[in-house]
């Protein structure tokens, strides 16, 4: 008997009902307009050719998997589109001119399919939850697309289980299929299976291959224009800002989103994490995001300054406020601020009498410097930050309460670099071109050895340990690639005593005994990417058979 495309469809919907409501409650919040006709952003053919090896490598090995089923979308009315990590469609194919509405809907290479521009969407929300989704009808946020049945799961970079992009079949609603799904997932994991047997992509020279490219333009019609602008990229998968703000994983982008949305506001902000985490870097990604952007970003590290001396420094002084005053005076950092932005890093580090001096501008908005004088207007936005606990130190007297509040307007936590790793490659990445302008010489590669071990140590001093790390493996290597024995012994050791080593290799072989040699059952209940799992057990030279 035939299943009909609507049997089950009210138990698809149900699966994904918690995802749909989250990301609903995200695009009302965010203001997106439901009644475009088009999908606002959109980017020129440019954006594809510039993008780096890894993105090229997608696309040369993903496109001819995708026509090999073009039958199949013919037949069913429907298309599929491959998107990279920022949610921009790179290719496409399927019946028609990519489908109806694909086509009339806008979504051709370009196209930006972010949940920030378009709210609730498969491929945007397969993104934003690194989970594959089903988002049918009247569950897209957009009204335009209501029309539309979609199926989209991510695709992972087989060597380091990072999301390098989407796949997404789309069609009508009343040709969508409850397997749509799986169908696509069995597509995707093709794809993953061809880029690990394709292996990295080599560094090249030449201009990136244009075949698969010409291909989907041919099916989409002219490549449509638009203008490449930096902000459109800042909060993507993988982001450098002017500050360098170089990550992967949703965390990051999450917070860097409403970072964004806080800048335009001058309401005092509170940024907590370990040290090393990137306090300041977050600090001036939110100054380079506010109307203050064109005025000056003054930072001032409260615990490298001594008690008697940090007032002076904050606020100014006059002539003979203390002994070795300048004659004249000095502006103090909030008055070289001015229109600008004060960044107060180790806020905890500042003195009981010192938090009240700081209270006070916050309330009054004026300064007094040290010496008398008037106090006298002060426009500056206020941005602390603190590696401790400041509610801790409410709780033994050691830090204002009514300081906290008024810091703690909006609060930001920056998660440790051990709770993402999946930015590690991508930060290493990042840190070998930098050791390059640095140095100089050629960009030096890494060994997938070397990755391991970084990806299993601990990093008590987070991304400022990494960069450390990075900068003595480029200086102690003696060729072009970094191995695991030209890091530091701790890390190259393996021996911190943390993820990986025997206790991990045990729960592995546990769990896929449980699972009976199951590969996905077994990453399912690992938690991990079943690309993981793979590299996982070629690392400790598992195979089913041993199993």
């Amino acid at each position: 008997m035939a299943v009909s495309a609507f049997d089950g469809m009210q138990d698809l919907k149900n699966m994904f009902r918690r995802q749909i409501d989250y990301s609903w409650k995200k695009s009302i919040t965010g203001g997106i307009d439901q009644s475009i006709k088009k999908a606002p952003v959109r980017f020129s053919e440019d954006y594809i050719n510039e993008r780096s090896e890894r993105i090229r490598w997608l696309i040369d090995t993903a496109v001819p998997v995708m026509e090999k089923f073009h039958l199949f979308f013919d037949l069913s009315h429907s298309a599929v589109a491959l998107a990279d990590e920022n949610a921009v469609v790179i290719a496409g194919t399927g019946n028609g001119k990519w489908g109806e509405s694909v086509l009339r809907c806008g979504f051709d290479i370009g196209t930006s399919c972010s949940e920030e521009y378009i709210g609730t969407n498969a491929i945007g929300t397969c993104l934003a939850t690194g989970k594959s989704i089903c988002v049918i009808g009247k569950e897209n946020y957009v009204k335009q697309w209501q029309d539309s049945a979609n199926a989209a799961t991510v695709i992972r970079d087989p060597f380091t289980g990072n999301i390098i992009g989407a796949l997404c079949l789309t069609c009508f609603v009343k040709y969508f299929h409850v397997l749509s799904l799986g169908i696509v997932q069995a597509i995707a994991d093709v794809i993953e299976e061809k880029l690990r047997n394709n292996a990295v992509p080599a560094r090249r020279k030449d201009r990136p291959s244009r075949a698969s490219i010409a291909s989907v333009s041919r099916a989409v019609g002219r490549m449509s224009t638009g203008v490449f602008m930096l902000e459109n990229r800042e909060t993507s998968s993988y982001a450098r800002t002017g500050a360098d703000f170089v990550f992967g994983s949703s965390s990051i982008g999450i917070l860097l989103n409403k970072a964004k949305k806080a800048a335009q506001y001058d309401s005092t902000k509170l940024i907590v994490g370990e040290s090393g985490v990137g306090k300041e870097v977050l600090a001036r990604f939110i100054h380079e995001h506010s109307p203050r952007r064109s005025n000056p970003f003054v930072a001032i590290n409260c615990a490298a300054i001594p008690p008697n001396l940090l007032a002076s420094e904050l606020f100014g002084y006059e002539t003979g406020a203390f002994t070795g005053a300048k004659r004249g005076g000095n502006p103090g950092r909030f008055e070289q601020a001015s229109g600008g932005t004060v960044y107060l890093d180790e806020i905890s580090e500042m003195s009981m009498d010192l938090q009240a001096c700081l209270l006070r501008v916050i309330e009054e908005k004026t300064i007094t410097p040290l010496g008398g004088g008037r106090p006298h207007p002060v426009d500056v936005q206020i941005i602390a930050s603190s590696n401790r606990d400041l509610m801790d130190m409410m709780d033994g007297k050691q830090f204002r309460s009514d300081l906290y509040h008024r810091l703690n307007v909006i609060s930001f936590h920056i998660p440790s670099l051990r709770e993402r790793r999946e930015d590690i490659p991508r930060l290493v990445e990042y840190f070998l071109e930098k050791m390059r302008d640095k140095h100089g010489g050629d960009v030096k590669k890494i060994s997938d050895r070397a990755v391991e071990a970084l990806l299993d140590y601990h990093w008590p001093g987070n991304v400022r340990e990494l960069e450390n790390t990075i900068e003595r493996a480029c200086i102690f290597s003696e060729g072009p690639v970094i191995d695991v024995t030209d890091l530091k012994e701790e890390i190259g050791n393996g021996c911190h005593g943390q993820s990986g080593g025997y206790g991990e290799l045990h729960r592995i072989l546990s769990v896929l005994r449980k699972h009976r040699g199951n590969l996905s059952r077994t990453a399912c209940s690992l938690g991990i990417a079943r690309s993981t799992l793979y590299r996982k057990m070629a690392r400790y030279n598992i195979s089913r058979a041993s199993i």
